[in-house]
């Protein structure tokens, strides 16, 4: 329950900004799985033995939330050795992070900053709050695939159980096909090669008139629904491109001019 509230609370720090939804561009939110190998160091960060080094593994959830920030929740498994156990002792750990990316994720490289708050359960039932901070990169090696590195400093409020963690992995974007990046996925989009609007299954609406380029016979001059997207200076019908009186109301049958 706590770490839900946590995810929340960031998500709604965050608010979801709303982006300019200009329709040359619309950032369109996908999620991400990552799986990476653990090194675990007690020692060196605690001022003690050099020694105290063990390995877990780590599986982790990514949901972006705007093209630089991401919400991630990661899931941990491994052992520690402390400076004062006489053997190691197994963990789990889960967190609610942030993640700040200096690129965006269609980048090749993709550095970023993280920072959060967890908490790790040894062999006993006490948990421990953890405030992990570091960096990363991701590495793409396929279309919706990265190699990635992250080095993790957890801070821990009890005398040396401050940790370093270096890990290494893959990661998945799930990213829907979607080739003008409006937002509309492919499948659906009667526009798949111009960015357009959700509302109008993803064709554009150039001159803002409420009708779709493909179906406005005049798609950037705003017009009515009535002259098919047209405008219709003098509101008769016709539209002015056929209006030979267009400042003045008529009728179709005389090309919108009055009668006589």
């Amino acid at each position: 329950m706590m770490l839900r509230s946590i995810v929340y609370g960031l998500i709604l720090f965050i608010g979801f900004p709303s982006l300019a939804r200009s329709q040359s561009f619309m950032f369109q939110p996908n999620s991400n799985v990552g799986l990476r190998v653990l090194l675990i160091d007690y020692g060196v960060v605690n001022g003690l033995s050099d020694k105290l080094r063990t390995n877990g593994l780590e599986i982790k959830y990514i949901r972006e939330l705007t093209p630089r920030f991401a919400v991630a929740v990661p899931l941990k498994v491994g052992v520690a050795h402390m400076a004062d156990d006489l053997y190691n002792r197994s963990f789990v750990s889960a967190d609610a992070l942030l993640h700040y990316h200096f690129n965006t994720l269609n980048d090749k490289l993709v550095p970023y900053a993280l920072g959060g708050v967890g908490m790790m359960r040894e062999d006993t039932p006490a948990g421990r709050v953890q405030l992990p901070v570091g960096a990363g990169a991701n590495f793409r090696v396929g279309d919706f695939s990265f190699v990635n590195v992250q080095a993790e400093f957890r801070v821990s409020p009890e005398k040396q159980r401050h940790s370093l963690q270096l890990g290494f992995g893959f990661i998945y974007r799930f990213k829907k096909y979607d080739a003008d990046n409006d937002g509309v996925g492919d499948l659906i989009d009667e526009c798949p090669d111009k960015p357009g609007l959700r509302a109008f299954k993803g064709c554009p609406d150039t001159d803002g008139d409420g009708i779709p380029d493909p179906k406005d016979n005049c798609p950037t001059e705003a017009g009515t629904r009535r002259t098919r997207g047209c405008p219709d200076r003098d509101k008769d019908g016709v539209p002015d491109y056929e209006d030979v009186c267009p400042d003045v109301p008529g009728y179709r049958e005389y090309k919108g001019c009055p009668q006589g």
